[in-house]
């Protein structure tokens, strides 16, 4: 039998966590005495908190950054999906940023389930925290490496440590013996003429940004029976009479070594335009399992299917079949454990994949900070999932 949840109040006046009534109760990893009040103020905002022995919680920390403004930075309505299914099991959401952290406490802000908005709080140390640093240069900075270790020595579950870099991903899964052929030729531009050989040899490619994300920067470059280039962007197609007057417009514009190449595959089409798969992927209790899956269409143009760049939604049950069930079963199956083996725990991760003309299937990258999908239940099941995660990495009894 679990615990009845317990009402626990916090204080915005003297920033303190309360109970009305005296126990014994802890609240946050580091086991803080909850004190005790003798009334309930206006001050007072009320939270009904899961137990596990006498620990209030689980505290989830979801870690993210300052923006330009000062002001933090991240996806809002995947922490509210995530607070209110937390709220089912008694489980409460902190948003912080690294700078946030001290040695006993962080401050950030939880969300006040009376009047549904963020308020800013003191609290103990989480039980879990969920990276979802928004962007990568936070990543490579003091402060969020100091959290890390952080967290570390504090023995706090610490998941989805980076983002990913398409490259390094490549050279983990080109050893991997099962996952190595899904895998498109790729290569790392250092020069000009390693790209020139590569385009030689395969005559349609992509460039793509090793760190990009939602098909930005991607650019379709294809030499013709000339020795011309024609190069197209999810916006507009240009010609250069040879690969050097590409190569002096692509140098001039980027920085060739954080871009990497990739043969351009002939992806199956659906009345008359191309798709992939797009598959949520999370952890549960020992292994990875699939908690979606959708699929993206080109529409306006041939480049990305990304819905930014014009592509649509389609059900994954109108193509499915055997054969495209297998594919995604063997990438669940695989490429969790060899990520989380190379760069840490990942509870959560999306895959770009697809299925070519001759039915041959293509692993095209991973993101580990997956953004909200469009398909409500896929985001539905995330979140639920997501919360099970935080219990269970917490230590905390999921209530039945």
């Amino acid at each position: 039998m679990r615990a009845a949840p317990v009402d626990i109040y916090y204080n915005r006046k003297i920033k303190c966590w309360s109970t009305l009534h005296q126990t014994d109760l802890t609240f946050g990893s580091n086991k803080e005495k909850l004190s005790t009040i003798s009334s309930i103020t206006s001050d007072c905002i009320a939270f009904q908190i899961s137990q596990t022995k006498n620990n209030i919680g689980p505290i989830i920390g979801i870690l993210v950054s300052y923006n330009k403004k000062n002001k933090l930075s991240g996806n809002g309505p995947l922490f509210i999906n995530l607070q209110k299914e937390l709220t089912k099991l008694g489980g409460i959401v902190i948003i912080f940023a690294p700078e946030d952290i001290s040695e006993t406490e962080v401050a950030g802000f939880v969300l006040d389930p009376k009047e549904n908005r963020w308020i800013h709080v003191k609290s103990p140390l989480p039980h879990v925290v969920y990276n979802r640093i928004p962007f990568r240069k936070t990543e490579k900075q003091k402060p969020y490496q100091h959290a890390v270790q952080f967290f570390a020595n504090k023995n706090i579950p610490f998941f989805n440590p980076s983002f990913l870099n398409k490259y390094e991903i490549y050279t983990f899964f080109k050893e991997h013996p099962v996952l190595k052929p899904f895998l498109p030729p790729t290569m790392l531009i250092t020069d000009q003429n390693v790209l020139y050989d590569f385009l030689k040899k395969h005559k349609n490619i992509y460039i793509k940004p090793v760190e990009g994300k939602k098909g930005n920067k991607i650019i379709n470059i294809k030499i013709n029976q000339d020795d011309s280039i024609t190069a197209k962007t999810p916006k507009e197609t240009k010609e250069f009479s040879t690969f050097i007057h590409f190569w002096n417009y692509f140098n001039s514009t980027n920085d060739p070594p954080s871009y990497i190449a990739q043969k351009t595959i002939e992806a199956a089409k659906y009345n008359g335009h191309r798709y992939d798969f797009r598959l949520l992927i999370l952890y549960d209790k020992d292994k990875y399992v699939l908690k979606g899956v959708g699929i993206r269409q080109s529409v306006s143009q041939e480049i990305t299917t990304h819905i930014p760049n014009g592509g649509q939604l389609l059900p994954y049950h109108a193509l499915r079949t055997q054969s495209h069930d297998h594919f995604i079963d063997t990438l669940v199956k695989y490429c969790g454990d060899c990520l989380s083996n190379q760069l840490g725990f990942f509870g959560e991760f999306s895959i770009d994949a697809c299925v070519d003309i001759y039915g041959n299937y293509y692993l095209f990258e991973i993101n580990s900070k997956p953004m909200l999908f469009d398909e409500l239940d896929i985001e539905q099941a995330r979140c639920t999932q997501l919360a099970k995660l935080c219990y269970q990495l917490g230590n905390f009894n999921i209530p039945e």
